[in-house]
């Protein structure tokens, strides 16, 4: 049931995003499912690619959601400036910790600890990529 959820999940944006955002995103969520390998790896122990690249689809899911949220509520404006990027920074971390719940079964301190390099990594991917995405 979790595949076909992110599977519609995948296919909608997909669908919606142009094709460079959609390749620039695939491409974040492969480096940062790499890096939480190997940091998962290093904390609880051995980690599968698959099971690290579904804790991370997981997060950007959930935070897919909350910026579709948020968008619905501002008529489509969205301002990653100040405040702002702080707040998606932060709900980055939130979605990352509730991503390693679901798709690594770690303990929340894991997930926290896991969460706390991976949004480092995808905050400076996103900012990197942020011409492309926003």
């Amino acid at each position: 049931m979790q595949y076909l959820l992110l599977a519609v999940v995948a296919v909608g944006f997909a669908a919606f995003a142009p094709i460079k955002v959609t390749l620039s995103l695939v491409a974040c969520i492969g480096i940062v499912s790499l890096v939480v390998k190997i940091t998962a790896t290093k904390l609880i122990g051995p980690v599968a690619m698959k099971d690290a690249f579904r804790s991370v689809a997981w997060a950007f899911a959930l935070l897919s959601a909350a910026v579709v949220g948020v968008l619905w509520v501002n008529q489509g404006q969205l301002q990653v400036e100040g405040v702002a990027a702080i707040a998606l920074v932060c709900g980055l971390f939130a979605a990352f910790v509730l991503g390693f719940k679901i798709g690594l079964q770690a303990s929340f301190g894991s997930s926290a600890a896991i969460a706390a390099i991976s949004t480092v990594v995808s905050s400076l991917l996103l900012f990197a990529l942020r011409p492309v995405l926003f």
